[in-house]
């Protein structure tokens, strides 16, 4: 199975979340849309929302999120990257 016919079983309905980001040396950009189509040379995404931060608020960001994923995995437990887990399989 390609990596886009992967994806097209996973994007349903335009659900299926793109994140880019851009650095400048004046900004970070994160911009965050849907994919709303793909094959097998190209991609069609949607952009939603961008987000423009100076290098400065970038770094107060990252540690602010650092801290938050800390808390969320005393609490929880730890975050795994990787395929998404599936709830029914619990």
């Amino acid at each position: 199975m390609t990596i886009a016919n992967s994806l097209k079983s996973l994007n349903k309905i335009g659900t299926l979340p793109s994140g880019q980001l851009k650095v400048t040396p004046w900004d970070i950009q994160l911009i965050f849309g849907r994919i709303l189509s793909l094959d097998e040379t190209k991609m069609l995404i949607e952009n939603e929302l961008a987000v423009y931060v100076s290098p400065q608020t970038a770094k107060s960001l990252l540690k602010v999120l650092t801290g938050v994923a800390q808390q969320y995995e005393d609490k929880i437990g730890e975050i795994k990257y990787g395929e998404r887990e599936d709830p029914s399989q619990a």
